[in-house]
């Protein structure tokens, strides 16, 4: 840590306002150790200076700096920039509350095509859209338990989930095969890919659920929230594609999601 940091550290809350300094609009020179200022004279802001650095001199400790207007209001906005970045303003509560996670109710997906979908590296299925317009969840928790017809593991031995996002339930994202996701908000339908073990499809990947041991389930729990860089748009859609060797069975599919928020306590 610098001799700088360590004396802001040690005096945090014990000086200089940047947001008084910048109000006033104008020079000043300040003396960081002392936690002493002056305003600069404009018709003789270097005379002044030089007597203010003359009476802190380094050899006592004192670290003078030359403030001017451009300079602060810089480090303000910087100062700005950082707190959202850090989310700094979520920080400043935890000496007086526990920011934990909280959750939805559980919700089902409707399955509408997903039982008995067979094994292909095309044809897959879709969800219905989410729509965060009014809940403004910070993630949505998946959970896929998916049984599988008694055959052994073969293609490419999983499950490959994607997920793709919208500004609005309009604006239908297009995979690379050029076809739609499912139109609807409360019934899932299948969706036709190109071959995913050779070609992009155009969504992000959110996770490759394997199926290695005959006859066992395919499952897994997980945010979508990464498939979108940290933040759920508006509008979101899961689609599956079963690579796997075996077809989905005909029951026993469970399919549900929780919406992810922050609760203080």
């Amino acid at each position: 840590m610098s001799e700088l940091e360590r004396l802001s550290d040690r005096r945090k809350g014990d000086g200089f306002n940047s947001g008084e300094l910048l109000k006033n609009d104008a020079e000043w020179v300040a003396c960081w150790t002392c936690r002493k200022k002056h305003k600069l004279r404009a018709n003789n802001a270097d005379h002044d200076y030089q007597d203010f650095a003359l009476r802190h001199p380094t050899e006592r400790g004192c670290i003078v700096m030359r403030l001017a207007p451009p300079a602060l209001e810089r480090t303000v906005r910087r100062e700005e920039r950082k707190k959202r970045r850090f989310y700094h303003a979520l920080r400043d509560f935890a000496h007086n509350a526990n920011i934990l996670e909280a959750y939805q109710a559980a919700q089902n997906v409707d399955q509408t095509s997903l039982a008995s979908l067979a094994n292909s590296l095309t044809a897959g299925w879709c969800a219905a859209w989410l729509d965060n317009t009014v809940n403004l969840y910070l993630g949505y928790l998946y959970y896929f338990n998916l049984a599988m017809a008694n055959t052994a593991a073969a293609s490419q031995k999983a499950v490959y989930l994607f997920a793709a996002g919208s500004l609005a339930s309009a604006d239908l994202p297009t995979n690379s095969a050029g076809n739609n996701v499912t139109n609807s908000s409360s019934t899932s339908g299948l969706l036709t890919f190109l071959d995913v073990s050779a070609n992009p499809t155009a969504f992000a990947t959110v996770r490759v659920m394997p199926y290695l041991t005959t006859n066992k389930p395919v499952y897994g729990c997980f945010d979508i929230a990464p498939a979108f860089s940290g933040w759920i748009p508006p509008f979101t859609w899961l689609s599956l594609v079963n690579a796997s060797g075996a077809a989905l069975g005909s029951s026993s599919l469970v399919t549900k999601y929780r919406g992810i928020f922050l609760t203080a306590a």
